[in-house]
């Protein structure tokens, strides 16, 4: 281009003249394509999750029963073919618009780039007053100065476009969580939690998840937060763990804020088994660790994990054992597991993490409840100098808690030790009594 442009410049400068409208061409229409394409992407984003939601249904293994049984199937697929048609419409509507600003802008341009230039040039040599030898030169340096010129619009255009693809995951890349202007510090060690007048709301929500609430754990405390669904529970601990931030009051570890630790440190202090918990299609041993073993003693912690965990028996049936994959998504060879199983490697994570603080949100929802109480019991003897936290809709899993809390319209509505709440006659015993006679009542059925 730079070539190109002096030799131009040296016969005739106001051939340059003719770049400056192809330049502006190129912007106005590569800029229009670009809204096109992008108003298209996002158009048929919504639509795109609900047909990729559909058909991932069918070929995962876990819808299978349901789909089998019931007629939901049948909904699924018309729900699949509505979004792929409103896609296809959409798709349509865009491609004709882009039919007509396509042609157009290469016949504009090539107006500008060939017949306008000749005309000039043939108007100069018929004066006769120039070389024409020069000037017939002058035709191809031109027409390549024209498309380069044009092609580096098109390029410098397209990256406009391209980055308004990817304006949400910059602002999510570039998000920094809210901190103390004094910076921050690495999270080493954890024990008391201390939560004093905490408030927090979902956004969009008419009223606070959580309001008021207040809390002391002591190192080594055993503390149950029970109550209905909507509660509050898993926000709160979400919020303990600094997923979230509280809008209200504060939450601070071992007396610093949460929101003055350095989070991937402050996470590392953490074990935690959530109720949505997720197995990965990896060895076993990676479940376990959620990386790859480094030598035979992390094998062997990976091992004494699962064990504690109630997962022993299993263990020993695997021809691999810990190296055996989980799952048959990529191995024929891999391990089936149930839920109670998957459960018990979510909580072989928290026995190998080591933490300072346990989070257990219904960790043994689908267990029997002998191997319920069998691992309720291991979770105790080896977080004997640990905080934990657990949550769980079954009270039997939490009467042995140096303290319960009950959670009501996002606030604590009662606190103390099982004993003291039945004697108390309020909404625990309530729920304790109904437990309890649902129980009986099925064991002499």
């Amino acid at each position: 281009v730079i070539a190109a442009t002096v030799i131009v410049a040296g016969v005739d400068p106001w051939l340059l003249l003719f770049i400056v409208p192809m330049v502006a061409v190129s912007m106005i229409f590569g800029k229009k394509e670009g809204e096109l394409y992008y108003s298209l992407d996002m158009s048929n984003t919504r639509d795109g999750r609900i047909g990729g939601y559909a058909k991932r249904v069918f070929y995962e293994k876990k819808y299978a029963a349901e789909l089998r049984l019931f007629g939901i199937g049948r909904l699924l697929l018309a729900r699949h073919e509505k979004a792929y048609a409103e896609m296809e419409e959409r798709t349509r509507q865009i491609r004709r618009k882009l039919c007509i600003i396509e042609p157009l802008k290469w016949i504009i341009y090539n107006v500008l780039s060939t017949i306008l230039p000749y005309l000039y040039i043939a108007f100069v040599l018929n004066k006769g007053e120039v070389p024409t030898a020069a000037y017939i030169a002058m035709i191809p340096a031109l027409s390549t100065l024209s498309w380069r010129t044009s092609d580096a619009v098109e390029l410098i255009v397209s990256l406009a476009k391209e980055s308004a693809f990817v304006s949400n995951l910059r602002e999510f890349l570039s998000y920094e969580p809210k901190t103390d202007a004094g910076g921050l510090i690495k999270a080493e060690k954890l024990s008391d939690i201390e939560i004093k007048d905490m408030g927090f709301p979902y956004e969009g929500a008419d009223k606070p998840t959580l309001h008021n609430v207040n809390i002391k754990v002591r190192k080594g405390e055993k503390i149950a937060v029970v109550g209905h669904n909507g509660a509050g529970k898993t926000t709160l601990v979400k919020l303990i763990m600094g997923l979230y931030t509280p809008t209200e009051g504060s939450i601070k570890l071992s007396g610093e804020d949460t929101c003055r630790y350095e989070p991937k440190s402050l996470h590392r202090r953490f074990g935690t088994v959530f109720q949505d918990l997720q197995i990965f299609a990896l060895p076993l041993s990676h479940n376990v660790l959620m990386r790859k073993p480094k030598n035979d003693e992390e094998r062997r912690l990976v091992e004494d994990s699962l064990r504690r965990a109630q997962f022993g028996d299993k263990l020993d049936s695997l021809e691999n054992g810990i190296d055996t994959m989980v799952t048959k998504e990529f191995d024929e060879k891999g391990m089936g597991l149930s839920g109670g199983e998957a459960q018990k490697i979510a909580i072989a994570r928290v026995f190998a993490r080591r933490p300072d603080i346990v989070i257990l949100d219904e960790p043994s929802s689908a267990l029997d409840p002998i191997a319920e109480y069998r691992l309720n019991r291991s979770m105790l003897e080896n977080a004997e100098n640990q905080a934990v936290i657990l949550i769980s809709h079954r009270l039997s899993t939490t009467k042995d808690a140096d303290r319960i809390i009950l959670l009501e319209h996002g606030s604590i509505a009662e606190s103390g030790t099982h004993s003291h709440l039945l004697e108390k006659g309020g909404t625990y015993a309530e729920m304790w009594n109904i437990q309890a006679e649902k129980y009986c009542t099925a064991v002499y059925a």
